[in-house]
């Protein structure tokens, strides 16, 4: 593992159940670039993350998670719950699950 946790975080994005961008899994036959237009469609002006460059680099296959990374804020990493709404969404969703870095992912995947 690196020092600051890549391998941890490539073995949570890459493991059994989620598709990375960088190198899309076989079971997934998913347009990713959809994944992405429906996340800034989802992200309203009352959202946490509102005006924030966020680049999704996995999706689950089984649900509508997705690990973003932050452009403008490098080593910072969420997982979002989509809704699928096509629309700008309420409140607080699309939820946000996890925000933090390289080794918090880890953990909140439980690779620590």
């Amino acid at each position: 593992m690196t020092s600051d946790g890549e391998t941890k975080l490539d073995q949570a994005a890459g493991s059994d159940g989620w598709c990375t961008f960088d190198d899309p899994s076989r079971e997934c036959d998913t347009d990713h670039a959809r994944i992405q237009a429906e996340l800034e469609t989802e992200i309203h002006p009352e959202h946490p993350f509102y005006r924030r460059n966020l680049k999704v680099i996995a999706h689950a296959l089984g649900c509508d998670d997705v690990i973003c990374t932050h452009v403008d804020e490098p080593g910072r990493y969420s997982v979002l719950h989509l809704t699928w709404g096509g629309r700008p969404e309420i409140g607080t969703c699309p939820t946000i699950d996890f925000d933090g870095d390289r080794h918090g992912v880890a953990k909140y995947f439980d690779y620590s």
